[in-house]
């Protein structure tokens, strides 16, 4: 028996992104939203040494369905996952 999804969280490592998160919430944010289930965005940030940390951070504060996870040093995407 299929059951219908009701709810999608996306885990997305990220390690210096500054030029492209935003970019990518607004694409993800345009497919989600087409698709019409109710998701949540759990960003790992792996220990970014640019501004992709309060990047991800202001935009948390607005959208409750970004949850933002900042690792102490960089330790590989596989781990960030």
């Amino acid at each position: 028996m299929l059951r219908k999804l009701n709810c999608l969280d996306i885990v997305i490592p990220c390690y210096n992104e500054q030029e492209v998160v935003e970019q990518l919430i607004k694409e993800l944010e345009k497919i989600l939203n087409s698709i019409g289930i109710d998701y949540k965005l759990i960003f790992v940030d792996d220990g970014s040494i640019d501004n992709t940390f309060n990047i991800l951070s202001s935009i948390a504060v607005i959208q409750t369905n970004i949850t933002i996870i900042k690792l102490s040093r960089n330790f590989g995407k596989e781990a960030a996952l």
